[in-house]
């Protein structure tokens, strides 16, 4: 190459080379590395909550993939968005108590830890950001959704809800609309357990499976390229919950998602012992 300037990948900076090419100074050289690396996290800088949760979790050895709409971004796409306003993540039961102890940990973050239980067993975590302290704490993070997933022979599964039907009706649909925002946020500021199928959570939502073949969490990698953990066979996983996952779709529901079983988790357990 010749004596001249070369375009780091942030295309404002230039640094100044020699005729053999190399950087004519070594802090140039130095401070070259230090611009890419600046460049690649200003590429990915709406995933640096979702490498602290990998970090979190991979250096206490619990077990965990990138889950649901997190894993079909990052993998349709390469890299989460603006739009993407939570992160779900997944970890195995056998982890629930490793998560508990890390709890004070995720405080000092800056987030509110959550815990929703199904009959007394965790079933999902959620990490509430506040925004008031930690070394992470800003607006723009985002909820991160940790399911915990149970496994028999054949099949894994989590429970899911949202508001019963009944409830999506002219007037009272409304009135929904004004009381379970407030009760969700009540139940945020205030941390701790939540029992999905006590009052009034049990009378305003309908609890939901979602239900997948055992294989797609018995074998989970580290994809490189991601950075991320991911069942082995993301494409065919994506495209049991998805369909067609590659192509963006402007409306979805929680009943359009393939793995989704309109049964509680006890109801489909029990059938799978049968």
């Amino acid at each position: 190459m010749r004596g001249g300037t070369v375009l780091t990948p942030d295309a404002s900076l230039l640094i100044r080379t020699d005729s053999s090419g190399d950087p004519s100074d070594t802090r140039l050289a130095a401070a070259n590395s230090a611009i890419t690396k600046c460049a690649n996290l200003v590429g990915t800088r709406m995933d640096e909550q979702l490498a602290w949760v990998t970090e979190l979790f991979d250096s206490n050895d619990v077990t965990h993939w990138v889950e649901s709409g997190t894993l079909l971004t990052l993998v349709r796409s390469g890299e989460l968005t603006k739009y993407d306003d939570d992160i779900d993540v997944a970890i195995l039961a056998s982890d629930v108590e490793k998560v508990d102890r890390l709890i004070p940990e995720i405080e000092e973050q800056g987030y509110r830890v959550q815990s929703r239980s199904y009959h007394g067993r965790t079933y999902k975590y959620q990490f509430i950001p506040t925004n008031e302290k930690g070394p992470r704490s800003r607006t723009n993070r985002r909820l991160v959704d940790v399911m915990v997933f149970r496994r028999n022979e054949t099949h894994a599964w989590t429970a899911q809800s949202q508001v019963k039907e009944e409830f999506d009706t002219p007037g009272l649909g409304e009135l929904v609309d004004v009381v379970y925002p407030l009760v969700q946020q009540y139940a945020r500021s205030a941390g701790g357990e939540i029992e999905m199928t006590s009052f009034p959570k049990r009378q305003l939502l309908e609890m939901f499976t979602l239900w997948l073949p055992r294989k797609y969490v018995d074998d989970i990698v580290y994809d490189e390229e991601l950075g991320v953990h991911t069942p082995a066979a993301v494409e065919d996983y994506l495209a049991f919950r998805y369909g067609d996952w590659r192509t963006p779709v402007s409306e979805w529901s929680l009943t359009d998602d393939g793995a989704i079983r309109q049964a509680e988790p006890l109801e489909l357990v029990v059938t799978a012992r049968q």
